[in-house]
């Protein structure tokens, strides 16, 4: 096959690294993240892939994340030319190391063309209660993230067109560059190299609007599920299956 590239697949102490023709998967064995995107020599993320979980009304605070875990377990579980596939394995853990009960586990499956599918599973394994649920929050290099090219948000029910907005000019210091319900497709980079994100079921996602009538949000943005925030040094995006909403935890729940 012309231009075809097989992968390739190293294990290295802490890291589980997929290699395809123009690109490099690192896949952190404490705790199965991605943590690593390199396309063409350029590191995409600054921070690894994550999921989180909050109890409190701000997410940021009273955090269980992936990222915490140090004990996960972390394999290939499929290997050939054209498709590899990781498996992780642990729990939600705070920065103290304590545990909420929930259980993840993620299966990445990587086509030889650079595509990876991202199928993430959590699994209530005792009785808790949680406010916020992230199921995919990552974080790119200012310098790589010069375009947003984004759907529109399909809550709004227009018909499907995209948008492209160039970031690398946003004013200093925090600003929101894009908020929706439901926005299936975005795409970071710059004339070189970008990282796209797709999301094709949100039969799941849930939001709380306030109480008494009187709807409310911490963050200020009642229903946005589809977050995408810069910084100097970063853009950040945030996609949320459970924003502001009390839900109970129970075992098996899923």
């Amino acid at each position: 096959m012309i231009g075809f590239a097989p992968l390739s697949v190293k294990e290295e102490e802490d890291f589980i690294i997929v290699r395809g023709g123009t690109f490099e998967y690192y896949f952190n064995k404490n705790n199965g993240m991605l943590r690593y995107v390199r396309v063409k020599g350029r590191d995409i993320l600054i921070e690894p892939l994550e999921v989180f979980v909050s109890q409190s009304k701000d997410p940021f605070n009273k955090r269980f994340s992936t990222v915490y875990e140090d004990e996960a377990s972390c394999e290939v579980t499929y290997s050939d030319e054209d498709k590899v596939i990781v498996e992780s394995s642990g729990y939600l853990k705070n920065a103290d190391g304590e545990v909420i009960p929930i259980a993840y586990h993620i299966k990445y499956t990587i086509s030889f063309d650079g595509f990876m599918l991202v199928d993430v599973t959590l699994e209530g394994t005792g009785n808790t209660i949680i406010n916020w649920l992230c199921y995919s929050r990552a974080t790119v290099d200012s310098r790589v993230a010069r375009y947003l090219i984004h759907t529109n948000d399909l809550y709004s029910a227009e018909w499907i067109h995209y948008e492209v907005k160039d970031i690398s000019k946003a004013d200093k210091g925090i600003k929101d560059v894009l908020k929706g319900r439901f926005i299936p497709w975005f795409w970071i980079g710059n004339d070189e190299v970008g990282i796209e994100v797709s999301v094709c079921d949100v039969t799941n996602h849930h939001f709380g609007v306030g109480c008494n009538g009187v709807k409310s949000d911490p963050l200020g943005d009642v229903g946005v599920m589809f977050w995408i925030r810069k910084e100097d040094s970063f853009v950040e995006w945030f996609i949320f299956g459970i924003r502001n909403l009390l839900t109970a935890i129970k075992p098996k729940w899923i």
